[in-house]
């Protein structure tokens, strides 16, 4: 029951990458929702909440943006469950968190792009300044974020309600 809501916030979460995100773009690249707070999840919360969300993020992403069922999935599975193998020391969980975003989200596109290839589906190489841009966005998204989302778990661990 615990993975539930990481799930359903994947969900939303893929809604907003696919439908907002792209107005907020810089040299025609757009912050990655989805593998950005998965990053998140998983450094903050447990590894497990971070392959559900990879999961099922990875799939609405698929549904959403028409791409073959399970290749995303599959790519933000392997790289957020390297994340979640990664890391595991909590005194650096801020620190590691946005470090890690850059990393895992070159790891995505090379690991998507793998994975589209494979599947022989047609799909446009970006460009690299268009994904340095992509990082630069990345890596801000994960600024803002985790330290919000660290503060609101660890608030709620000494409150009494633990979430791992």
């Amino acid at each position: 029951m615990r993975l539930v809501l990481p799930a359903l916030a994947a969900l939303a979460a893929a809604l907003l990458e696919l439908s907002v995100a792209p107005h907020f773009s810089l040299d025609g690249a757009h912050s990655h929702v989805v593998l950005v707070l998965g990053v998140i999840v998983t450094t903050v919360i447990s590894p497990r909440a971070g392959l559900a969300w990879a999961f099922s993020g990875g799939l609405a992403l698929d549904v959403l943006a028409g791409r073959p069922i399970g290749s995303t999935a599959f790519a933000l599975v392997v790289v957020l469950g390297g994340a979640g193998l990664i890391v595991s020391a909590p005194s650096f969980r801020l620190f590691a968190t946005i470090a890690l975003v850059p990393i895992c989200s070159a790891l995505g596109w090379a690991v998507l792009l793998a994975v589209l290839d494979l599947l022989a589906t047609p799909v446009a190489v970006p460009s690299s300044e268009s994904l340095v841009a992509g990082l630069i966005l990345d890596t801000a998204t994960a600024a803002a974020f985790a330290p919000l989302v660290l503060f609101i778990v660890d608030r709620r661990a000494r409150v009494g309600h633990v979430y791992a």
